[in-house]
């Protein structure tokens, strides 16, 4: 969703027109990539980090989330924006503690050893993917660029379905309605049209906070994190995908020398990513001890 610059090129139609295609894209990915290769993703979140009873599942993961949802508003509005990913898996891991439930050591090694790697991954594959497609795109002029930027779109949908929108369906799972066909469409649209609205502030943010690159190195990061992140959702890991696409932007930057990069806005974010786990975590143990007491 950070990739609307990837259509800048394609603007002739207008916002609305660009918007809608994301929206489409993201409703039709989100509701079938699912259904079509299985929630690795929303397994982890709802068994893989906490060994907990199945009627203790729905309290750690409502308390998870509202851990996470307190630490990353609190972070963001003190100009830390961070990772709503990193909040879930933090504030489940503290829930579970809390609630007296055994934490699944390596579990939890496995989803911060990858997310630790899935920008560097992000950043590496988009410096090969721009070096790779840098004759092709010229030769291709703005159609070229269009045409990767559509790519880009699919791909980061893709991975949208396969490891953000399943925090949603973590949370839907351990309900009595469950996950079936009608709730992973709904799912889908709330989904996309929440993001479609905050389209331009991430993107914006993304891409001229950290480094100003062309839009060519934009929708090479695009691909790159979008890459990053479905090779995690494949392996069950839940990853962040602003980390991975912010990996991937650096990555672009350096290409054009390393000074373009401003690391003092990327070493904010990063200590952001570092404090919200540990924060969620500590917020989350909190809030399943109060609740413990009251039942």
């Amino acid at each position: 969703l950070q990739g609307k610059t990837a259509f800048e090129d394609r603007m002739a139609t207008g916002w609305v027109g660009a918007l809608l295609m994301v929206i489409v894209t993201l409703v039709v990915a989100l509701a079938a990539v699912p259904l079509l290769v299985g929630t690795g993703v929303a397994d982890t979140l709802t068994s893989g980090l906490v060994r907990a009873s199945q009627d203790r599942t729905p309290t750690v993961i409502a308390v998870g989330v509202a851990a996470a949802i307190v630490v990353v508003g609190l972070l963001t509005r003190a100009g830390l924006p961070t990772s709503l990913t990193l909040g879930m898996v933090g504030g489940i891991i503290g829930a579970g503690v809390g609630l007296g439930m055994p934490v699944i050591a390596g579990g939890v090694v496995q989803v911060v050893l990858i997310g630790i790697a899935a920008p560097i991954v992000g950043g590496v594959l988009a410096q090969l993917l721009t070096s790779v497609s840098a004759g092709a795109m010229a030769r291709g002029g703005s159609r070229g660029l269009a045409a990767l930027g559509v790519l880009a779109t699919v791909a980061q949908a893709i991975a949208y379905a396969a490891n953000d929108g399943q925090k949603m369906i973590a949370v839907v799972a351990v309900t009595s309605v469950g996950v079936v066909p009608v709730t992973a469409i709904g799912i889908a649209l709330l989904f996309a049209v929440g993001a479609a609205a905050g389209m331009r502030a991430a993107a914006g943010t993304l891409s001229g906070a950290i480094v100003r690159v062309g839009p060519a190195e934009e929708v090479t990061a695009q691909l790159g994190g979008a890459a990053a992140v479905i090779t995690s959702a494949a392996m069950g890991v839940p990853v962040s995908m602003t980390q991975s696409i912010t990996g991937g932007l650096v990555g672009t930057g350096m290409l054009r020398g390393v000074r373009r990069v401003r690391w003092r806005v990327a070493g904010q974010l990063a200590a952001a990513w570092v404090i919200t786990l540990p924060s969620a975590a500590a917020t989350g143990a909190a809030g399943a001890w109060i609740v413990r007491g009251m039942t």
